[in-house]
């Protein structure tokens, strides 16, 4: 009888580990950890191991908590079973929120301010979908490519700075009247100018 006890309390332990894992991750989740897998657990969620290690790619170090918020999701909130790991990753202006679950991943881009005209606490946020497909690892590979394509800027291209010219004159009018005229020439082209009457001073 008791060897039956032991054998029936050895086929629930793996069940029991994973609940404990979920519980786990449910209680780590909100702090922003992402909590290690027990290897007799690591077969109930080889994608959510597959994703972390994808994001320790990227993040300085491979310091995942530092760079990288996470919330893990249910699609029934009474069960304990993790359906949908959402990461997020930040630069000065962008978030990027990656997605995933056992068979498919989706990246989205949002700016980090809102929209003008539209509360701080709206959400209402703009951006685009950069990704959706396949939980693969070329997906992911053609995922970072476009997350690097949508943070690059254009290079300015170096002005031409024109010479900026300054001229002076002293002259007289038929009427015999005395004027001093300035001007600031750029190429051939007049910007400014300036004419001053040259008047005598009261003796």
């Amino acid at each position: 009888m008791k060897d039956k006890n032991e054998a029936k309390e050895k086929a629930i332990k793996p069940e029991e580990s994973v609940k404990a894992f979920e519980k786990i991750m449910r209680t780590y989740a909100p702090a922003n950890v992402w909590p290690d897998v027990p290897d007799d657990v690591k077969k109930e969620y080889p994608w959510y191991l597959v994703l972390r290690d994808w994001l320790c790619e990227i993040v300085p170090g491979g310091n995942i908590n530092d760079y990288c918020h996470v919330e893990l999701l249910s699609a029934d909130m009474h069960e304990p079973a993790i359906d949908e790991v959402k990461a997020t990753i930040f630069t000065r202006t962008h978030r990027f929120i990656i997605c995933a679950k056992e068979n498919w991943f989706t990246v989205q881009a949002l700016k980090r301010k809102p929209l003008a005209g539209t509360a701080i606490d709206s959400g209402e946020y703009y951006g685009d979908d950069l990704f959706k497909g396949r939980f693969a690892v070329d997906n992911w590979v053609e995922a970072k490519k476009r997350i690097l394509r949508y943070e690059l800027v254009k290079v300015i291209k170096e002005a031409r700075i024109s010479e900026r010219l300054k001229f002076n004159s002293h002259y007289k009018n038929a009427e015999g009247r005395e004027f001093y005229a300035e001007w600031f020439q750029e190429e051939d082209k007049i910007v400014e100018q300036r004419v001053y009457e040259l008047v005598e001073e009261p003796s």
